[in-house]
């Protein structure tokens, strides 16, 4: 057996990053660092877009709200502003700069990923969801493992919703809960308790259920998370699902 230490996969992909990204940008006469601002009267094209794609792109996660947008479209003067996706997407040396920008925020939250993603194995040994459990928990590990925490959140809501929805029927519903609990409709709540006074699920898994709820609605309206972490909820659907699919 090796003796040798495992690679720093996380390093060598950064520098590995760094490597293409300085090939690239000598290769072409690009700056090497990021510029303040795009000058508009650089009569350099190639640069130029380049440039723009550096720009637009540093952080893709704040640019829907960044006042840069709105900016550009003064300074560019008869530049298509409207059309500025189809023309970064054929631009020769702005699509490279693209790669390497979202590249290097992935390798950035690596990390995070791998650590969740084992997290989620232990859990999924754990509890061994059915067929039907795991095309519900699909898109809710995707949501944890790229740390889109209140996404997470409002997806396990929004599974279990599905699932008491199939497991526990109007007409069940109804024939245990008082007239006034359905008289607006039934929803998530009525159907937990109704689970809950049938025995489809236990007495801690409706109240985790319940907690999940809670936390959905919270993360909808952005309210902080308080009740339950992104694990928390999942592990506590896992183990809702098992009842209700059993």
């Amino acid at each position: 057996m090796s003796t040798d230490s495992p690679p720093d996969v996380v390093a060598e992909l950064g520098r590995s990053l760094d490597s293409i990204e300085a090939t690239f940008r000598a290769r072409f006469g690009l700056d090497i660092e990021y510029p303040p601002e795009v000058d508009v009267e650089d009569s350099n094209r190639e640069r130029f877009e380049n440039r723009l794609a550096q720009v637009l792109l540093r952080d893709v996660s704040t640019m829907v709200a960044s006042p840069k947008l709105l900016q550009w479209r003064n300074k560019l003067g008869d530049f298509p502003v409207g059309q500025l996706a189809a023309f970064l997407a054929t631009r020769q040396l702005a699509r490279p700069q693209i790669y390497l920008n979202l590249a290097r925020e992935d390798i950035g939250s690596l990390n995070q990923r791998v650590e969740r993603t084992t997290e989620l194995l232990a859990l999924l040994l754990e509890f061994q969801p059915t067929h039907r459990a795991s095309a519900y928990l699909g898109r809710v590990v995707s949501c944890y493992v790229y740390g889109l925490d209140a996404e997470c959140i409002v997806m396990c809501r929004a599974v279990l919703d599905s699932a008491f929805d199939h497991a526990v029927t109007s007409a069940k519903v109804r024939s245990v809960l008082p007239a006034r609990r359905t008289e607006k409709g039934i929803h998530l709540a009525q159907r937990i308790d109704a689970a809950d006074l049938i025995g489809v699920i236990s007495k801690s898994e409706a109240s985790v259920a319940r907690a999940i709820k809670d936390s959905g609605n919270h993360a909808v309206h952005s309210v902080p998370l308080a009740t339950l972490t992104p694990l928390e909820a999942i592990r506590g659907t896992m183990a809702v699902l098992s009842s209700l699919q059993a």
